[in-house]
């Protein structure tokens, strides 16, 4: 590129500069299109200016913008590659000032007849990103002067580069707009069917546990009898995860509510772990926790909070193989207690440790998954403990175990403990 002149450097270049601020804080690409091109002939004395991009599968330049009384016009034309001096600009990456179009052979003539328009002179400079083309700003006719200058090339050029990067930043944006469109519609409809699945499935299977727990009692054949039995548990099965769909249902609802009580944090784990020592038994899992007995309390929802332990301590207990450990610790942290569930699992790969609490995600294939379930009970234990101003994290070592961790407020002053026989018949959060 050649420089400026001195009388023209001083006004151009801060027109330029002005122009490039307006580009970077415009986000409408209608508007910056309009922009780029007025800007365009106003610097180079032009009678139009125009932007064409290079579309990939027609493979052909397109009007993106011109002016406004051929602008619609001139988005039906497609301009070929070969055989266009724009085609040339975008295959050589390098500008062109035509000063007899008319007598030039590669004029596509298709542009001039479709807009009733005589071309005399053209400019023509590459909008390039790093070192992609992506398409042409184009100046035509010169206004009182015999052609179009080097240093109308080098003013054009520079405001090809920046128009490049603004169109290009603002179709990312733009492409991120309608993936997150896409996706909060996506959620909707998860949401939608969580809601209706949860409310819809309650009542029949309700009925079908109340005929397989009337056929076990009065059954008296033996396999009559466990055939009962299986229906009855694989019912249940059902009924637990019905229950994780309505209780995050709720949640996202927005109707969950505290239903704040004094908790003694050793009840409270202990509870739950008395709730799945069957489970630990069948798996002869070893389950221990250290926790005082009468030194941590906090403020909290017992119910909720015994759903949030007791889908973090069944999930260490069913990635934990037989014979293996699961222990867990309390200790002050500042003004929360971290409760810490530590097993001696099958680990989690580090890749998976920030998706494990999404939900209905499952560190495994679906097509190889070992340990059931619909990946939904961590993502619920960390929505009752975010309710209650807590955090929730992991941490692990692929074959080795892992460690979840959990931060909830303290009660400042000591209380008089939660009594957890009086809330025994009421688990639903």
């Amino acid at each position: 590129m050649k420089p400026f002149s001195n009388k023209l450097q001083s006004d151009k270049l801060s027109r330029l500069l002005d122009v490039s601020k307006q580009l970077s804080a415009t986000l409408d690409l209608e508007a910056l299109l309009q922009l780029i091109i007025e800007v365009g002939s106003e610097l180079t004395d032009s009678e139009a200016c125009s932007i064409l991009l290079y579309d990939s599968k027609s493979n052909s330049l397109e009007f993106v913008a011109g002016p406004g009384f051929q602008k619609e016009k001139l988005k039906t034309i497609r301009v070929p590659i070969k055989g266009s001096i724009a085609g040339m600009v975008y295959q050589k990456g390098a500008p062109i000032i035509v000063k007899d179009a008319q007598n030039n052979p590669n004029l596509y003539q298709g542009v001039d007849k479709s807009i009733h328009y005589t071309t005399r002179s053209i400019l023509a400079v590459p909008m390039t990103i790093k070192t992609k083309t992506i398409g042409i700003l184009e100046a035509v006719n010169k206004i009182n002067q015999n052609g179009f200058t080097p240093e109308d090339q080098t003013t054009l050029s520079i405001l090809a580069s920046h128009a490049a990067i603004a169109i290009h930043n603002t179709n990312l944006l733009m492409e991120l707009k309608r993936a997150n469109q896409e996706l909060q519609a996506l959620d909707r409809l998860k949401s939608d069917f969580i809601a209706i699945a949860s409310h819809e499935l309650r009542t029949p299977l309700g009925i079908m546990l109340g005929h397989a727990a009337y056929l076990k009692e009065i059954l008296t054949d033996p396999d009559k009898k466990s055939q009962a039995e299986t229906i009855l548990q694989s019912g249940e099965r059902l009924k637990a995860i019905i229950e994780d769909l309505g209780t995050i249902d709720t949640y996202q609802s927005g109707k969950s509510r505290i239903r704040e009580t004094t908790i003694n944090l050793y009840n409270l784990i202990n509870t739950v772990i008395h709730q799945y020592q069957e489970m630990a038994d069948k798996k002869m899992i070893y389950v221990s926790s250290d926790i005082p007995k009468d030194e941590f309390y906090i403020l909290g929802d017992i119910d909720k909070l015994r759903v949030a332990f007791g889908n973090i301590i069944k999930n260490a207990l069913t990635f934990t193989n037989d014979g293996g450990k699961v222990h867990i610790t309390a200790q002050l942290n500042g003004d929360f207690i971290q409760i810490s569930v530590i097993d001696t699992g099958i680990g989690i790969p580090k890749s998976d440790l920030n998706k494990i609490f999404e939900r209905f995600y499952q560190v495994e294939s679906h097509l190889t998954r070992r340990f059931g379930g619909m990946g939904l009970g961590l993502s619920i234990a960390k929505d009752m403990i975010m309710l209650h101003g807590g955090k929730i994290w992991a941490e692990s070592v692929l074959g080795k175990g892992s460690k979840f961790s959990v931060l909830l407020p303290k009660k400042l002053e000591k209380a008089k403990p939660f009594v957890e026989e009086d809330n025994k018949s009421n688990n639903k959060p």
